[in-house]
């Protein structure tokens, strides 16, 4: 037998193991396995989250945060630079 063949071979079991690894698993917990972060039950209840939806409310933070500090026109004043803000 060559080694290409061998490997092949090799990395067919492997993958066959896995799949049924995966498969035994799924039917002894009766579902499909949790693997995202956001819909997982323990993440959540360990306080983990989607890394997106941290972004976000981080963002939405951030916006409410300096649209108190921007005034109508626009422009920053919450610098103490009120040379170039005109009112």
């Amino acid at each position: 037998m060559s080694g290409t063949f061998l490997t092949v071979i090799i990395a067919v079991v492997v993958v066959a193991i896995m799949a049924l690894g995966l498969s035994i698993t799924r039917i002894r917990k009766g579902r499909d396995i949790q693997s995202d972060v956001g819909g997982n039950d323990e993440m959540k209840k360990r306080g983990l989250g989607c890394a997106s939806h941290q972004f976000r409310t981080e963002d939405a933070a951030l916006i409410k945060n300096n649209r108190d500090k921007i005034n109508v026109s626009g422009c920053h004043c919450a610098e103490n630079n009120s040379d170039s803000c005109s009112n």
